[in-house]
């Protein structure tokens, strides 16, 4: 898990469609988006994990992205042709460190 103000981490979300993954190769806009709880929205750009065949993307944090401790809410966001499509929603946990 990662500490409040870490640098680094690597998010990685898989875009579904009807339980299968979405081919992102060819999407022209890749981001992630993270819900802060203080309610902040973030849109992040994102990169293909691998030659995105396997519908997954990711981001790695920079500062201050991971400002606030609590629960983080994640979702993809990817433009492929004319489709605008978001994937499902993701959490995970920022602790707080004692610095």
């Amino acid at each position: 898990m990662p500490f409040r103000g870490d640098v680094g981490v690597l998010i990685e979300i898989e875009i579904r469609e009807n339980g299968v993954p979405l081919n992102v190769a060819s999407a022209t806009t890749k981001e992630i988006l993270i819900h802060a709880p203080g309610g902040r929205v973030s849109r992040k750009a994102a990169s293909l994990s691998t030659d995105g065949t396997d519908g997954k993307i990711r981001y790695t944090t920079a500062q201050d992205d991971l400002g606030q401790t609590g629960i983080y809410a994640v979702q993809p966001y990817v433009v492929v042709g004319a489709r605008k499509l978001h994937g499902e929603i993701g959490q995970f946990a920022v602790l707080p460190s004692i610095d």
